[in-house]
């Protein structure tokens, strides 16, 4: 939960929170349509760029799974995020989510 404080500022912030986090949660929601009994956590985020900033509360996200790491345990996707008029206004590349169960690597 964000806390209080913050909540004036939200439009101002460079990488919007709300945002965010719904493009990571999608990536375990994706997985666990195959894989039911699993939970998946974050594990590895490679590179976020922001190519418009500030960016909205507000948007579509497309999320393209790139693979399964060699022990099948980690999953590798690179979200695009693109604001309410399509322009793109964040990559973020190599975000990998693992088994919660698993070993970290």
């Amino acid at each position: 939960m964000l806390v209080s404080e913050l909540i004036p500022h939200l439009d101002a912030m460079l990488l919007h929170p709300v945002v965010i986090d719904g493009a990571f949660q999608s990536a375990g929601v994706a997985r666990n349509q195959q894989y039911r009994d699993i939970v998946f956590v974050p594990s590895v985020l490679k590179e976020i760029t922001l190519v418009r900033n500030p960016t909205a509360p507000k948007g579509v996200l497309h999320l393209k799974y790139q693979r399964a790491a060699s022990n099948a345990e980690q999953h590798v996707f690179d979200i695009d995020i693109y604001d309410c008029y399509s322009q793109l206004a964040v990559e973020i590349r190599g975000y990998t989510i693992r088994d919660l169960r698993g070993n970290p690597t």
